[in-house]
């Protein structure tokens, strides 16, 4: 049976393989992009997640109040406490009265030690400042229970010892600035112990009044909470569901990438084997191309053939033989047909191979057939 009945009758088997050459290929695809989704979301996972317990919550609150003693007036008759409701006029004040309460709530027990003391300071804008008094000074704590009082006091601040104690300033400096500030500072030293775990207690907010010799007015806040959670955080190993089955997430990179390879395995192959089945299935004249184009010389117009003996040989390589042992160039010229010629010329002689290009190159055990169409 010669090579182009057996390629007629095994033409439909090789369909049928391309076609499901082709099916593979597709699962293959869908596969890969698939488990390339799983592999990519397996390893963007953290290896380790942190699991937060709150053991406590501690809520520490602070509240500022504040009163004047004032001398009767046109505006206040009879003097003494009030609570203002517009300014501050400082001519008629005699002094400042602050409370000050700052306690600590929790859900559940908790103990507190330490101390405290109140601060007052002076500032003159940004020209000095200095601590003017200690309004309380040592007070210790030593308190358990869910709802624990840090302070709670009353002061009770002079205004003319304020004045008078800025003027000598003014005096000494030769300066006088057109605004001062009074800070009252509570500063708590200590600590909050919540089962095994202890933090330091937050000293509160300072209270401040800016004050001139016309009038005094608060500028900061009165009320301030500060929220502690107390927690515990612990760090695990990150797991990882597959299918339902809880595997840990080092297994589970290892299975997506395995599962990842296989298809691009495939793929791979497959197109390996497209591009040496390209390589393989060529026109003729262009294998001969490709191997002898060091040796081969292209000529524009075909060979005046008259009076010469022309020898046309069967294959391309007794041409090349040929050329070998006369030591002569073949010549390559392509006709409008796209047929190509192949010549070495020998005195009258001519040999000669032409390749139709109606056919394909075959490897077959490292040999050369060609198949015409």
């Amino acid at each position: 049976m010669s090579i182009k009945n057996m390629i007629n009758r095994n033409k439909p088997d090789s369909i049928q393989h391309n076609k499901r050459s082709k099916v593979m290929l597709g699962i293959a695809v869908a596969l890969l992009i698939l488990f390339s989704v799983f592999t990519y979301h397996t390893f963007t996972s953290p290896e380790h997640i942190e699991r937060v317990t709150y053991k406590n919550y501690i809520r520490q609150q602070s509240d500022y109040s504040y009163k004047i003693d004032v001398v009767p007036s046109s505006l206040y008759p009879h003097g003494g406490i009030i609570v203002p409701e517009h300014r501050i006029f400082t001519r008629i004040t005699k002094g400042l009265i602050l409370n000050i309460h700052s306690f600590i709530k929790a859900e559940k027990p908790i103990a507190v030690n330490g101390n405290y003391k109140i601060i007052a300071k002076i500032t003159a804008e940004d020209l000095w400042e200095k601590e003017y008094a200690v309004l309380k000074q040592g007070q210790y704590l030593s308190k358990k229970g869910t709802e624990i009082s840090l302070i709670d006091d009353e002061i009770y601040i002079p205004i003319s010892d304020i004045f008078r104690y800025t003027e000598e300033i003014e005096n000494e400096l030769d300066f006088s600035p057109d605004q001062y500030k009074l800070s009252i500072i509570p500063v708590i030293e200590g600590t909050i112990k919540a089962g095994d775990k202890s933090n330091p207690i937050a000293s509160p907010p300072e209270l401040t009044f800016a004050f001139t010799s016309r009038e005094i007015t608060p500028i900061s806040e009165l009320n301030f909470v500060n929220d502690n959670p107390i927690k515990e955080t612990e760090v695990l190993s990150s797991g990882y569901s597959l299918m339902g089955l809880s595997i840990s997430l080092s297994v589970a990179r290892l299975v997506s990438s395995i599962l990842t390879l296989v298809p691009l395995t495939y793929i791979v192959y497959f197109i390996a084997n497209v591009l040496k089945k390209q390589k393989k299935n060529v026109y003729e004249s262009v294998a001969i191309d490709l191997k002898y184009k060091n040796r081969l010389i292209n000529l524009k117009r075909s060979i005046d053939f008259s009076g010469k003996c022309i020898l046309i040989l069967d294959d391309f390589k007794s041409l090349v033989r040929i050329a070998d042992e006369k030591e002569m160039p073949i010549l390559r010229f392509e006709d409008s047909a796209a047929n190509v010629d192949y010549y070495v010329i020998d005195g009258q002689c001519i040999y000669n191979y032409r390749c139709d290009n109606n056919g394909i190159i075959l490897q077959s055990k490292g040999e050369e057939q060609t198949i015409y169409a």
